[in-house]
């Protein structure tokens, strides 16, 4: 599209539109004969010689036309004379004057018409513009349109070009037409501007305007989309810190969605780019869309009437990684489609309670026969990184730090190992073995948070020593800790919820849940959630009131079904399956 510089004053327009079509004329009387002129557009005001006569028309440049509307009798083409720029030319019109005629003036400039017998002025009109072309359409266009950008300082840009000028101006507009900057830069050029300060999770939309000074081109509108900057929920307890807290919004006890009869579900969710992945017990790893509940795809295990996935979830990288409990494998499946990308079996009598943790290319995973072990994140291809002595199972799913790897085992003992060569840096030992060391641990701050048997132990992560032990607990504790405001959030079978001073140990709060509880806790925006064996789903205040009890901001009860697994929490909503084979989304 193009504009025009030099436009028709608005007061001008009103006052002549009661006359337009007169307006749009070049009329002059000469006794009995008159002709009229008619230009082919309108809309800039021409000087006339004979005052009474006011026309309308756009600036004379090349290709203009010219169009005899109305004539009266006895007048020749012989005896007009039109003149551009002062030289008289030929419009190649002979013969008598008929309403219709028309000629065209390939070339710009002062261009008059005059009545030759009497000398006088029909037309004249100058044209003070150096530009005879318009200027290219903007194109080229960065970002290119419906691209998603991961930053909120966007560059826009560009390429500019006109036939006949230098220098361009060019400007950038909003969807509203509102001036993002302009910037002025010669012909054949990109030419760039940065839009700051955008917000994450927004479209937005924007167009230039090249302009030679005389004309403006006005270009296509393109879109972009700012990433939002959502803490997705990848693996189980959020990170390889195993803290347990995302950095999302309050979550209410608004049901959002609701996914129904997938049978009993223990493994916890991991959520990633709007899609949650869980697995259940007859070996089916899910996918769904976290927003809708939608089944996306369900990939079954080869012996999926007998596989059990207790093990959650791992997604990087667009692969989830998960471990199966009877057919001793791991496997990984393309996030997007569930297609089997390759599976690994561990060996005989490597049953998988834990859960993978991928870091830098590499899987590491425990199994009952006492292995940790590490397979590389591309092919499957596995090694043995350590080999716990006395054998006994490792169900606690690692911790990945610092290049070491820290995890407890159910012969009483807790490992921090090299990563890379599986040396023991060091072991804590509980003092007895038991079948429940499935705690698995939280890292942070150069601390070490796990529960052993009945104990809570914060020990040294460089040395394994320890730091406090908090043994006021009714029962042993398979949950395991999430981290969050100097505080440990801990649950024991028994049914009571701890919340523990990270820095001294000292019990801050508890709450009895009135029911076992396995899962471990999930907290964001000062809120804490579990669940228990007995249906209820709670949500606890984090903030901790000296002298009073934590105080349950909403809590859900589901009759007849069971919390064993943990709840994810991402992009302000909170996930957490049942054991009966139900997915229950919390959220606006």
């Amino acid at each position: 599209m193009i504009f025009k510089k030099r436009r028709i004053n608005n007061s001008a327009v009103s006052a002549v539109m009661g006359t337009i079509l007169m307006c749009m004329l070049t009329f002059f009387l000469i006794g009995t004969v008159s002709v009229v002129f008619t230009n082919q557009t309108g809309s800039l005001q021409d000087e006339m010689t004979n005052p009474m006569i006011t026309v309308l028309t756009t600036p004379i440049t090349s290709g203009q036309e010219f169009t005899v509307s109305t004539v009266s009798s006895n007048m020749d083409w012989s005896d007009i004379t039109v003149r551009l720029d002062g030289v008289e030319i030929d419009p190649g019109m002979t013969g008598p004057i008929y309403a219709g005629d028309t000629f065209t003036l390939e070339k710009s400039g002062t261009v008059s018409i005059s009545y030759s017998p009497l000398n006088k002025l029909l037309y004249s009109h100058t044209i003070t513009s150096d530009s005879s072309e318009p200027p290219a359409k903007p194109c080229g266009a960065n970002p290119i349109d419906g691209v998603q950008i991961d930053d909120v300082n966007v560059v826009l840009s560009v390429y500019v070009y006109d036939p006949d000028t230098t220098i361009l101006t060019v400007s950038f507009y909003d969807k509203d037409g509102i001036l993002i900057d302009d910037t002025i830069v010669e012909s054949g050029t990109q030419a760039s501007i940065q839009w700051n300060d955008l917000i994450r999770g927004s479209t937005y939309e924007w167009y230039a305007i090249v302009s030679d000074g005389t004309y403006d081109m006005i270009s296509d509108k393109w879109q972009f989309s700012i990433i939002e900057n959502i803490d997705w929920w990848p693996m189980f307890r959020h990170d390889v810190q195993h803290t347990g807290f995302s950095s999302s919004q309050a979550i209410d006890d608004s049901i959002k969605w609701v996914c129904e009869d997938l049978f009993m579900i223990e493994s916890s969710p991991a959520i990633v780019d709007g899609k949650i992945y869980f697995g259940n017990r007859n070996g089916t790893t899910y996918c769904l869309d976290s927003g809708t509940g939608e089944i996306l795809w369900a990939t079954p295990a080869e012996q999926a009437e007998t596989d059990i996935w207790s093990s959650s979830p791992a997604v990087v990288n667009g692969l989830v990684y998960i471990g199966n409990y009877y057919s001793k494998t791991v496997y990984c499946y393309d996030a997007s489609s569930g297609v089997e990308e390759w599976s690994t079996y561990l060996g005989p009598g490597a049953n998988i309670d834990s859960s993978p943790m991928v870091v830098d290319g590499y899987v590491y995973i425990g199994a009952h026969d006492g292995k940790l072990y590490k397979l590389k994140a591309e092919t499957g291809e596995k090694s043995i990184l350590y080999q716990v002595y006395p054998l006994d199972h490792i169900d606690s799913t690692p911790v990945i730090v610092d290049g070491k790897a820290y995890f407890c085992s159910n012969n009483g003992k807790f490992y921090c190992i090299d990563i890379d060569n599986g040396l023991k840096y060091w072991e804590y030992s509980y003092g007895q073995s038991s079948p429940w060391m499935d705690s698995s641990p939280t890292v942070v701050d150069g601390k070490v948070y796990v529960g052993m048997g009945i104990k809570l132990l914060c020990l040294d992560a460089n040395s394994g020593e320890l730091i406090w032990l908090f043994d006021d607990v009714y029962d042993r504790i398979q949950s395991s800790p999430a981290y969050a405001y100097g505080n440990i959030y801990i649950s024991c079978t028994y049914g009571y919820f701890y919340c523990i001073n990270a820095t001294t140990g000292e019990l801050q709060w508890k709450y009895d849940t009135n029911g076992e509880t396995y899962a471990s806790p999930a907290v964001a925006d000062g809120r804490v959630y579990i669940g228990n064996v007995e249906g209820y789903f709670y949500c606890f205040n984090a903030e901790v009131k000296i002298g009073r009890d934590p105080e349950v901001i909403w809590q859900y009860y589901i009759f007849g079904d069971e919390f064993m697994s943990s709840p994810g929490i991402a992009d302000g909503n909170v996930f957490i399956p049942t054991r009966d084979g139900t997915v229950i989304c919390f959220g606006d």
